[in-house]
């Protein structure tokens, strides 16, 4: 089937009706060829192209190019020069500032409807890459035909044809393209397997492997259908708090540690992939997550980018080292939410818990409210020992307990929001908190010396 024909098929599957198309249009022989075959079908067109101005005079003469087009095709268009932010992967940088563009020109336009020239060589180095990556049955479905970005679809009709299938039909109709000279650059990991290691796997194995590979896709689809069924329908039942408490991105319930091995590792890619850059993670980070699920006892890991996973009680948790670890001001404690203070996970609970051992303190909770402090000593701290004593200076109690200086700023300091001292964790209640007959709230307060980051 030649290259129109199967692009006609492929967008015929699609209700389209009199909507229009935005066409991501780089300049490359692959838009390019995918404009000119949908202007030929007579589709409702916008050419959409976004100059991140990373190659300096190449960009500018890109986005000339792109427009000379246009124009040709006597075609509306938008082209916008919008730097891109320099932290982490410029690529997935680029490319989130690239879908964010084309929103919001669907938007203006009233349509949802972007097309996209991604073709079979790049699903193949998608896949591959996945492969190596340890994506799991998600990555080796490799890109999909259409999706939805928020709230916007996109769609691919070039994924069944090849790179040599494009260029062969802008030879035959004399269409002039654009080269990006980045694609050059071994430095890209997706480069390095267009240029060494699919050419390397051709040589090794014939030409018949990427037709191999392909073509498990459509049958590995099926299975990946009814999975996300299963992991929609588990997460759903799972997610207790998102981004509720600033110490955690994430909380699960505890009970994702029952469900299939198989359910559970979909459900964590599903939350690490709205969290983090799933790139980041590997099968064997996947694997000593699900360790943590099912674990009898509680247990917190270190992952990829400072990120954590912990298991308390009935909870799970995703955060970020950043965002928990004590840093030199206070931590806001709420009741059933652990917190971490130097080598110490702290958390204060209304019951006993068995799972958390043997609870250092008990507290009256009758005249507290949360969220409480815990944060190091100050000058001029004191603390109420007994009934009839006075209010004895923190720095006179580490003396008489001869605690070393160096170590006194490692001690943290149990507050009210008012700053009224509540414990010396580790050491001492504060009397004003005794429990005793009176007592109606009861709160247990657990410290883990070895749970900290």
């Amino acid at each position: 089937m030649d290259l129109v024909n199967l692009v006609k098929d492929e967008m015929a599957k699609l209700n389209i009706n009199d909507q229009t198309l935005v066409v991501a249009v780089s300049g490359g022989p692959d838009s390019v060829a995918l404009l000119h075959i949908l202007a030929q079908l007579g589709y409702k067109l916008h050419v959409a192209h976004l100059n991140h101005g990373l190659r300096g005079e190449e960009s500018e003469k890109d986005a000339e190019f792109v427009q000379s087009i246009a124009q040709n095709l006597i075609l509306p268009y938008t082209i916008e020069k919008r730097s891109i932010p320099q932290e982490g992967s410029i690529q997935q940088q680029a490319r989130k500032v690239r879908y964010q563009f084309l929103k919001e020109i669907c938007q203006n336009l009233g349509s949802d409807l972007v097309v996209l020239a991604q073709h079979g060589d790049d699903q193949l180095e998608t896949v591959l890459m996945n492969f190596f990556r340890g994506a799991g049955l998600t990555g080796l479905t490799g890109i999909k035909s259409i999706n939805n970005y928020e709230g916007i679809t996109l769609i691919r009709p070039l994924l069944k044809s090849s790179k040599q299938e494009i260029l062969n039909y802008l030879k035959e109709n004399n269409i002039e393209y654009r080269i990006d000279s980045s694609n050059k650059k071994e430095k890209y990991l997706r480069n390095k397997f267009r240029l060494k290691i699919i050419p390397f796997l051709e040589k090794e194995l014939g030409s018949g492997f990427k037709r191999a590979i392909l073509g498990n896709i459509p049958v590995l689809s099926l299975d990946e259908d009814y999975l996300n069924q299963q992991t929609e329908q588990a997460l759903a039942s799972v997610v207790k708090e998102k981004n509720k408490y600033s110490q955690y991105d994430i909380i699960l319930d505890a009970k994702l540690g029952t469900y299939h091995k198989a359910i559970i590792a979909r459900v964590l890619r599903r939350v690490i992939s709205d969290l983090y850059d799933i790139r980041n993670f590997s099968s064997q980070n996947i694997l000593d997550i699900i360790d943590v699920c099912t674990s009898s006892v509680p247990k917190t890991i270190h992952l990829p980018n400072k990120v954590l996973f912990t298991k308390w009680s009935n909870n799970l948790a995703f955060f970020r080292e950043e965002k928990i670890k004590f840093k030199g001001d206070e931590i806001k404690v709420y009741l059933e939410q652990p917190v971490i203070f130097g080598n110490k996970r702290i958390e204060i609970k209304e019951q006993l818990d068995e799972n958390l051992g043997q609870a250092k303190h008990i507290i009256s909770g009758d005249n507290l409210s949360f969220p409480l402090i815990i944060r190091r000593r100050k000058t001029g701290d004191r603390i109420r020992l007994s009934e009839s004593g006075g209010r004895k200076k923190l720095k006179d109690f580490f003396i008489d307990l001869k605690i070393p200086k160096q170590e006194r700023d490692n001690i943290p300091i149990l507050t009210d929001v008012e700053d009224n001292i509540v414990a010396i964790l580790g050491y001492r209640v504060n009397y004003s908190y005794y429990v005793n007959k009176d007592t109606c709230k009861k709160l247990y307060v657990y410290i883990n010396e070895n749970g900290g980051i």
